[in-house]
């Protein structure tokens, strides 16, 4: 988990980014895991990409599904229900309602909080996957 350089934040684009590999789950049974990423008080978030590098699979695993979002207002409101398993997307951005317009574009923290990452599998736990890397950018405007 790393904030990105000046160097390397172009004007507009991520300004954070998370990534995730099995080594970064516990879980040996299909459960969902939740990973927290910490953001300040005073942080808009007007932006979540995901860019699956490689997908989720091995061991028993017969689906991976990603929703990111806020836990208290919209649990998939970034992000949501993006199939990150063998055969599913490669990309998603602002597909939840809290980034899509559907009931706002952008969602102000005016307490420091996190962004939760959902990822729930079937048939196996993620810590049992064999591969996977998926990259989650998020666009946040940090104002205080």
């Amino acid at each position: 988990m790393s904030r990105l350089s000046v160097n390397e934040f172009p004007q507009g684009a991520f300004s954070d980014e998370i990534v995730l590999k099995p080594n970064d789950f516990t879980g040996t049974t299909a459960a969902a895991e939740t990973i927290e990423y910490a953001i300040p008080a005073g942080t808009a978030i007007v932006g979540c990409g995901v860019n699956v590098v490689t997908p989720f699979s091995g061991a028993s695993l017969s689906a991976v599904s990603l929703d990111v979002g806020d836990a208290t207002v919209d649990a998939d409101g970034y992000i949501d229900a993006m199939n990150i398993f063998t055969g599913g997307d490669t990309f998603a951005y602002n597909s939840g309602d809290l980034l899509d317009g559907t009931t706002s574009n952008f969602l102000l923290k005016t307490a420091a909080d996190t962004i939760d990452i959902l990822v729930t599998p079937s048939g196996d736990g993620l810590a049992d996957a064999t591969a996977g890397e998926v990259k989650i950018s998020f666009a946040l405007v940090r104002l205080g």
